[in-house]
């Protein structure tokens, strides 16, 4: 009988545990890195990349994910939306297809993020931007573009400051819920 209990009761652990890790990652309890199922960046490009998609994970709480597929998508802007939601993104998605035609991008911007201010419609004309050039030199210096991009107008748009104290008082609540109200979606069309 006790070791039934105790079956029963490792059971029950490991099944918490297994959930608790899997709540971890859909709520963002992972850092992005770029995945380069098409090995269209070089080795140093993505560990370069990979630093700052974690400064900006770090100090924002933001996905920067970029991946790249040799797969034949047909309808890639749908695809991109698709990895954008397996992945929970909570940020910006930058995904590059190769094929026989060459290297073409899509890529999707969170509404949250947009919302928030973290990238402005300004910002998506510059992302686009920044991976054409990119892509005109080549592939790694797109890389380095678009997360050098990303990186520095997050931090522009919302320098990383420390947690507001919390005031007493009645005046003090409405002023830190008006701070709190603050003001979609992209693709290229390569």
């Amino acid at each position: 009988m006790l070791q039934s209990f105790s079956k029963l009761g490792l059971a029950v652990l490991l099944g918490t545990l297994t959930l608790t890790s899997a709540i971890a990652l859909g709520q963002g309890g992972r850092t992005p890195v770029v995945i380069d199922e098409a090995k269209v960046f070089s080795k140093g490009a993505v560990e370069s990349a990979n630093k700052t998609i974690k400064a900006i994970h770090d100090r924002h709480h933001k996905d920067l994910q970029i991946e790249t597929t040799t797969k034949d998508i047909e309808d890639r802007d749908a695809y991109a939306k698709q990895r954008f939601d397996e992945l929970r993104i909570d940020g910006i998605y930058v995904l590059f297809i190769k094929d026989k035609a060459g290297v073409s991008w899509r890529y999707r911007i969170g509404d949250n993020t947009l919302q928030k201010g973290y990238f402005t419609s300004e910002d998506r004309k510059g992302l686009e931007d920044a991976i054409r050039a990119g892509l005109k030199r080549k592939p790694d210096e797109a890389l380095t573009e678009i997360t050098n991009f990303v990186s520095e107008r997050i931090n522009k748009n919302k320098p990383a400051t420390a947690a507001p104290k919390k005031e007493k008082g009645k005046k003090a609540e409405e002023q830190q819920q008006a701070q709190a109200q603050q003001p979609q979606q992209g693709a290229n069309p390569g």
